[in-house]
Order: C-alpha cells, then sequence, then structure tokens
C-alpha cells in the first residue's frame, strides 16, 4: 500500500479492502461481544450490501464504512477492559480518525500546491466554522475545565464527522450515492424495528429500559417498544420519524407504480415503528413537518406536488388514527391522548385491554404531574423548568457567553430543582446554556441562511434538483423540532448527518 499516494493522492481506492478488514472485524466481535451479535450481523449485511450497490463506486467504500458503524454508535465497539459493558471504543472512532488524517494531509498538500487556504467558502460554511470557533473559546469560559474537556473531544469528533459528510458530497453524483447508502440502510433499521415489536426482544443490550431495571413482566407492553441499536425510544424515534419524513418527500418525487407502492409500504412500516416507540415529540414533528411542507409547495405554488403531499398527510393520519382501534396497541398511544387525535373513548377502550386498574391508577397520578408547573414532578414540569431555569442564568443573571462548554449541566446541578436531571432535553436550550447568546445566535443563523438558500433553490433551479432542496428543507425544519425528544443531541451522529448534508445540498451546485 503506497501511503504517499493514499494521504496526497487519488489512493483512496486502495482502501477498497477495508471492507474485507470491516467484515473479519464484524466477525471477531461476534466471537468477543456475543451479547452485541445481532448489531454485528446487521452490519456485516450492510457491508456487503455496501461491496455490491457501490462496486461501481469504490472510492466511496471507506466513506460508507464510516458512515455505517458511525449510525450504529456504541453497538458496535471494541472492548478494551475486562467488562464488556466499560472501557470500549466505538469503532467508527478509529474509522473516523484514519479518515481525517487523510483529510488534513490531504488539505495541507493542497494548499501548498495551489496556494490557497480555503476554496470556495460559502455563507453556512463561514457560519458553522465560527461556530465551531465559539465552542473551542467556551471551553475558557467554563468553570470545570473536566467537563468542558470531555464535551470538547465529542464535539471535536463530530466536527469531524461534519467534516467528512460535507467533503464526501461535493456535487450532485455524490449526495445521490449518500441518500442511496441511507435508503438501504434506513429501510434496514425499520425492518430492525419491525422484529423487535414482532418478537417482543431487544436487539441491542443496552437500552435505556434495560439499564433502568424496570419490571418487564408488569410492564409487559415495553419489550415491543422498538430501539434498533439507538439508546431509548426517543432517540429512535428521532431517527425513525427522519427516515418517514424522508420517504414521504421521496414519494412526492417517486415515478411509476412499483416505486410508489414501495415507498408508501416503507412510510407504513416505519409509522407502525413510530407508534411503538410512543415517541410523542417524533409524531407531532411528522405530522408538523408535512403540514410545513403543504404550506410551502402553496406559496411556491407547485401544484402536483401540493395534491400529493395533502394525500400523504391523510396517508399517515388515517394510519395513524386506524391503528388506534386495535385494542392491543392501547399502551404505545398513552402519550397521544393529549393530542385529541384520537378519541377518548377509544383510549380508554385501548387502556382496559391492556393496563391493569393499578397502572392506569400511575398513568393517571403521570399525567397529573404532567401539568405545569416550576420544580415539579413529571415529564413536562421538568422539561419546562429546564427551560426557565437557562433562560434566566442566561437573560436574567446576564451570563450573556453561557456557563461555558458543557456546565450547563453544573448550572442545573447548582439550582437542584430538577429532580437530579440534568441534561437540557432541548439543544437550542442546552446551546444558550453552554455558549450563551453568541453560540446560539450563530447556530440559529446557519438554519435560517440553510432554509432560506434551499428555497430559494428549489424555486429557480432544475426541476431535477427539487427533491434535493426539499429533502433539505423539510429535514431542517423537522430537526429543529425533534431535539426536544433526545436528552441531548450534542454527540447524536443522525443529528449532526441531517445539518452537514444541508450544507452540501446546499452547496453543490456552486461547486
Amino acid at each position: 500500500m503506497n501511503l504517499k499516494k493514499i494521504v496526497v493522492g487519488d489512493g483512496i481506492k486502495d482502501y477498497s479492502n477495508i471492507l474485507r478488514v470491516s467484515a473479519v472485524l464484524m466477525l471477531l466481535l461476534m466471537i468477543i461481544d456475543s451479547k452485541n451479535i445481532a448489531n454485528h450481523i446487521f452490519a456485516l449485511v450492510n457491508i456487503g450490501i455496501i461491496a455490491y450497490t457501490f462496486r461501481d463506486n469504490k472510492e466511496k467504500y471507506f466513506y460508507f464504512s464510516t458512515l455505517l458503524f458511525a449510525i450504529m454508535s456504541f453497538t458496535i465497539s471494541i472492548p478494551l477492559g475486562k467488562t464488556l459493558e466499560s472501557e470500549q471504543i466505538d469503532i467508527y472512532y478509529v474509522y473516523l480518525f484514519i479518515y481525517m488524517v487523510i483529510f488534513i494531509f490531504r488539505f495541507i498538500s493542497s494548499v501548498f500546491k495551489n496556494k490557497k487556504l480555503f476554496e470556495k467558502l460559502n455563507i453556512e460554511k463561514i457560519i458553522f466554522m465560527l461556530f465551531i470557533g465559539w465552542v473551542i473559546v467556551s471551553f475558557f469560559i467554563a468553570d470545570n475545565k473536566v467537563i468542558a474537556f470531555k464535551k470538547l473531544i465529542l464535539y471535536s469528533i463530530m466536527t469531524s464527522f461534519a467534516i467528512m459528510i460535507i467533503n464526501e458530497n461535493k456535487s450532485k453524483a455524490e449526495i445521490k450515492l449518500t441518500l442511496k447508502f441511507l435508503s438501504i440502510l434506513s429501510i434496514g433499521i425499520v425492518f430492525m424495528g419491525l422484529i423487535e415489536i414482532i418478537t417482543g426482544i431487544h436487539i441491542q443490550p443496552k437500552t435505556s429500559y434495560i439499564m433502568a431495571d424496570l419490571d418487564f413482566d408488569k410492564l409487559s407492553f415495553l419489550n415491543r417498544v422498538p430501539t434498533v441499536f439507538f439508546y431509548n425510544p426517543n432517540n429512535y424515534g428521532f431517527v425513525i420519524s427522519l427516515i418517514m419524513i424522508g420517504f414521504i418527500v421521496k414519494l412526492f418525487f417517486s415515478k411509476g407504480y412499483k416505486e410508489i407502492s414501495f415507498n408508501a409500504l416503507i412510510i407504513l412500516l416505519a409509522q407502525i415503528n413510530l407508534i411503538f416507540s410512543r415517541s410523542r415529540t417524533s409524531w407531532i414533528t411528522v405530522v408538523g413537518a408535512v403540514v410545513f411542507i403543504i404550506l410551502f409547495f402553496i406559496v411556491t405554488w407547485e401544484k402536483k406536488l401540493i395534491v400529493k403531499s395533502i394525500l400523504s398527510l391523510l396517508l399517515i393520519m388515517g394510519i395513524f388514527v386506524g391503528l388506534s382501534y386495535v385494542p392491543q396497541l392501547g399502551p404505545y398511544y398513552g402519550k397521544m391522548r393529549e393530542l385529541d387525535v384520537v378519541t377518548e373513548s377509544n383510549n380508554k377502550h385501548q387502556g382496559q385491554s391492556e393496563l391493569s386498574k393499578e397502572e392506569e391508577e400511575k398513568e393517571k397520578e403521570k399525567e397529573k404531574a404532567d401539568s405545569i408547573e416550576l420544580g415539579g414532578t413529571g415529564s413536562v414540569n421538568v422539561r419546562v423548568t429546564l427551560i426557565v431555569d437557562v433562560l434566566n442564568g442566561v437573560i436574567k443573571d446576564k451570563n450573556y457567553l453561557g456557563f461555558g462548554l458543557g456546565n450547563t449541566t453544573e448550572y442545573y446541578r447548582s439550582l437542584n430543582n430538577t429532580g437530579g436531571i440534568v441534561d437540557s432535553h432541548n439543544w437550542w436550550i442546552e446551546i444558550l446554556g453552554d455558549f450563551g447568546i453568541v453560540g446560539f445566535a450563530l447556530f440559529f443563523l446557519l438554519y435560517v441562511v440553510l432554509f432560506f438558500k434551499n428555497a430559494i433553490k428549489f424555486k429557480s433551479r432544475l426541476k431535477e434538483n427539487k427533491l434535493f432542496y426539499a429533502l433539505g428543507i423539510v429535514f431542517l425544519v423537522s430537526t429543529a423540532v425533534l431535539v426536544f425528544g433526545p436528552s441531548s443531541v450534542y454527540a447524536f451522529i443522525p443529528f449532526w448527518l441531517i445539518n452537514s448534508l444541508a450544507i452540501a445540498i446546499t452547496s453543490f451546485e456552486v461547486q
């Protein structure tokens, strides 16, 4: 293997053997880490799919392998200590490190060769760079440097991942390849979720439910709440809703009966996953995203797309309401009762089919606790308290630069009014707390610029490119809301993937 050719030339082709290495690695991990064998099999199957589907684009093998392992995250890891539950390193860290070493060498070589520090920088890339720069500045603002340093490392990893996505999607052809790979992977995730729903067996052994040591005998319905290779149902809801939204947009531009039917089937199966995940935020986001895209198509006066988007909304609402009449699905619609989409009488019938009277009383107590009261118990109370605490701390107490990188958690601990919960459960509040008004403004500005550039290009560019811009728009809007679901997304790969792709989609025609 010619190292010089790899780091300064187009020798990335030499990494076609990475698939063989990855396959052998998965086989070894099946033996070493048998608890995660289902995840290793899934990865192995997708390595085979990459080898076959993208055989004419072997230069992308390393990129797709890294992307696969990054999305699967901690479920594909190398144990370093005596126990598999701790002291392990995610495989994608290793792959991403190798990628960045090659990228940096090539970047330096390009600078010396072309005498240009940056090539064709646009406004969104500049804003993103400024945000990352402010992340570094915030490290010095933080009081607790240990927490700040740990978070700085994770931000460095996420930034490296974003650089990889943007660098590998400079052209329309490259973006097509990435979307094709993500579509294939998404279908696999949907079917993995269905396996969990049907069998009642959790594929990965370290979900939030399992780690919380819940009584699955009394709460048997939790066995069928899918998480696939994500830590909790909210994280999975984040991903499955993006999959569902992506295939809905894809359906708008589908041609031919087979393609339309297939995309509609994936939407149906993804929605079943979403219902079983019990993620209220994700469901609201899906409906809101489709309503938004209908309004967007009306404003841009895309007649055919208006009709298709309205039909899509009727499809997902029909599936949702229709499945609510299945008595056995009652517990999975529990959080949806507040949305007034499903009738009260139907909810009552559902609850009686699966929940005991004692469990129903607990549900009622929980709903009562969810009435808004700062410092109170219950999900809604805690989330509102987390928001108000940061707003008061940054604005009222004049911490305009924030509490410093990772130190919002320390601020919550000092107030001690959130029942021990110190994650913001809201990306916008998290960056306001960590990075203050400057960091918040930069990231918000990034979203605004990306949205309007995609919207303008959607209206003015070629019809064949409208799918990309529609995806960019709806993913940005959806992600802005979905970040209210997981406890935190600063180290959540799907979040950075969507933002990086949005930057790439906005930039590809310029390049």
